[in-house]
């Protein structure tokens, strides 16, 4: 019985491997049928321009939204804006207290005031007081003044 089983297993293993071989021939003898292929060049945009992003995509993880229509509007040239000046500082001289503090005598405006180090007068910072000359800072700037 076992026999007989093992027998018939074997003749439908050789039965499938025959009948895809012959399969195979047979597709590879049959002539083959040219199908055409409609192609159709699709005219590209020129109403966006290369350098900028396309964002009227369909999103992909929503399947019954469209993507909302992105107007594109025009570019505004920037304003200039007008460089902030310097105010016209002189220093006149520097000044030790009695507690030994150095402080430097700035003219601004006819007037004299005396200002020590990272002081701040018109928006621009006292860095350094020496005899000969004050380093200050006006923005991003760094300027030297020298006694006058």
């Amino acid at each position: 019985m076992r026999k007989k089983l093992l027998l018939v297993a074997l003749v439908v293993a050789v039965l499938a491997v025959w009948g895809l071989v012959g399969f195979r021939v047979w597709n590879w003898t049959r002539p083959e049928i040219a199908q055409s292929v409609k192609t159709e060049k699709k005219k590209e945009s020129n109403s966006v321009t290369k350098d900028s992003l396309r964002l009227d995509y369909r999103d992909p993880f929503l399947e019954s939204r469209n993507a909302k229509t992105v107007v594109l509007s025009e570019k505004v040239a920037a304003i200039p804006e007008h460089p902030v000046q310097m105010p016209p500082l002189k220093y006149k001289g520097m000044v030790k207290g009695k507690d030994g503090a150095v402080k430097a005598l700035v003219e601004n405006k006819g007037e004299v005031v005396s200002l020590a180090k990272g002081a701040v007068l018109d928006k621009v910072r006292v860095v350094e007081i020496e005899p000969e000359h004050i380093q200050v800072q006006f923005g991003n700037e760094t300027h030297l003044i020298k006694v006058r």
